[in-house]
């Protein structure tokens, strides 16, 4: 069973909602029933709930209609991956080989 109060960083959010802004969504949009602030969303230091990830996630797929824009999110954070192995301990880079929880959002 999932656990989507878990936390993490805003890094994933910000970077989903800025792809949905390159295709025309408001960032009011993405945030909608988030409970995720503007202000929480440029901090790399604030956290928020698996959950709330989830309905952001919920409300790029119902506002573009398009779950092909999980490709192009994905895209961005290959191309960051190996810069990021390269200065992570094994142990870290273990855990960033498994996926993460929204990517089966996309999958509904």
């Amino acid at each position: 069973m999932n656990d989507w109060s878990e936390t993490r960083s805003t890094s994933s959010a910000l970077l989903m909602s800025n792809v949905a802004i390159s295709h025309g969504m408001s960032k009011q949009a993405c945030l909608k029933n988030t409970g995720i602030s503007e202000v929480m969303l440029n901090d790399s230091n604030a956290e928020i709930k698996a959950s709330q990830e989830l309905k952001l996630i919920e409300n790029i797929v119902d506002e573009l209609g398009d779950t092909s824009i999980a490709l192009e999110i994905g895209g961005h954070v290959i191309t960051s991956l190996p810069m990021a192995f390269g200065v992570l301990p094994l142990p870290a880079v273990q855990l960033c080989a498994q996926p993460p929880k929204w990517v089966y959002a996309f999958y509904r």
